[in-house]
């Protein structure tokens, strides 16, 4: 009997020591503003969505040994491997499904072996062309990423991913294949009464959240959130608040919510941040500066006004071209710092031949040559502060 009192005793005092325990972690957590909260893998059906896409990250093709494509479908298979995991990581074979054809056909090793044979191959009709001359052919696709068991692998994969060929020529032999993969984690957590959504958005394609990855924040019940995304490593803002992330999983299934402090508000550290902030406040000039779309015409007159000659070289999916365009180039210190000046204007997706000739590799790309053709200065996106004194400087060479 004495036992029994013992043992009922001593259960007492150990459930009444863990609900002390907990509430003490509880009060703890509370005053110290931590909020732990868990994530589930995020669909396109989320209540949160990202607001950017990753990157395509690319993997060089080679020829796949005879061994290796033996009793495979297709022709002049090459082999890829996607360095998503570090062990095991999963390849791929691409083939053309008809002789002497657009290489169309994709066969995943799925169950991680290192074989083909079992494995079936999926064919694409997608072929495209892209608005800079690219042919691109995708396949909408599982890889498998880092967090997968190795004893019960899923069917698909992990990671919806878009893995496309991309040539300079039909029928070409592709050199590379790109992937970029939709991996997000989403969750909820309330606090003092107010439920946040949480997203976190992988933009470095290797199925996992770091810091160099997204992070969105906003009330349930608001429309949209108070900021776009930012880095994991940075603070973000919703109800008023910044808030700062600690991602306690590698795989993005739990997390950390505090306060962070800070004197900014929202608006100040948006203008903080926003490199046109102060391009948006400069005056306009009445009218525009002329600008010259024949190449032959605007360097014949450079030539014969002894001016020096811009070739600006932009496109019209070029986001920062499109900024300059409405901030920048029409400022009254621009046009006034234009007059020594013919400007050309170039879409790099139709003048390839100048894109080659002067090595433009990304828009935009402004380069300024003297009245003899001879280079004197290039640079990119540019704030108008900068193109002002380039301008400035260079008016008299």
């Amino acid at each position: 009997m004495i036992n029994k009192l013992h043992t009922r005793l001593y259960q007492y005092l150990v459930s009444a020591l863990s609900i002390t325990l907990l509430s003490t972690s509880s009060l703890h957590a509370a005053e110290n503003g931590e909020y732990a909260f868990t994530l589930t893998k995020g669909t396109k059906q989320s209540p949160i969505l990202p607001d950017c896409s990753p990157k395509g990250s690319y993997s060089p093709l080679t020829p796949a040994e005879a061994t290796t494509t033996a009793g495979l479908a297709g022709f002049d298979h090459l082999i890829a491997t996607f360095p998503i995991r570090t062990e095991n990581p999963q390849k791929a074979i691409v083939a053309r499904s008809k002789k002497d054809g657009t290489y169309d056909t994709l066969i995943l090793d799925k169950d991680l072996d290192g074989s083909f044979q079992n494995e079936s191959p999926v064919i694409s009709d997608t072929l495209s062309k892209s608005k800079t001359g690219k042919f691109i052919l995708s396949f909408e696709t599982h890889l498998m990423g880092p967090h997968v068991d190795m004893e019960n692998l899923p069917k698909d994969g992990d990671l919806k991913a878009t893995v496309r060929l991309i040539w300079t020529e039909e029928n070409t032999t592709p050199e590379k294949i790109q992937w970029f993969g939709y991996y997000t984690y989403d969750g909820e957590v309330t606090i003092d009464g107010t439920t946040y959504l949480v997203l976190l958005h992988d933009l470095t394609n290797d199925a996992s959240i770091s810091t160099n990855d997204r992070w969105i924040i906003k009330t349930k019940d608001a429309k949209r959130a108070d900021n776009r995304s930012r880095t994991i490593k940075d603070y973000n803002w919703a109800n008023g608040s910044a808030w700062n992330i600690i991602v306690t999983s590698a795989k993005g299934s739990s997390a950390i919510l505090k306060k962070f402090n800070t004197k900014l508000t929202l608006k100040e550290d948006t203008e903080k941040r926003d490199f046109w902030f102060e391009d948006k406040k400069q005056p306009r000039a009445d009218k525009p500066f002329t600008t010259l779309t024949d190449h032959a015409a605007a360097t014949k007159q450079a030539a014969d006004e002894k001016k020096n000659l811009i070739l600006k070289f932009e496109t019209t999916w070029c986001g920062p071209c499109k900024v300059i365009n409405s901030y920048v180039l029409p400022q009254k210190r621009i046009v006034e710092a234009s007059k020594d000046y013919i400007w050309l204007k170039l879409d790099g997706d139709k003048e390839r031949d100048l894109v080659a000739k002067h090595k433009v590799t990304s828009y935009p790309t402004f380069i300024i040559l003297n009245s003899e053709g001879k280079e004197l200065k290039r640079f990119g996106t540019v704030s108008g502060e900068t193109l002002t004194k380039n301008l400035t400087q260079l008016a008299k060479k």
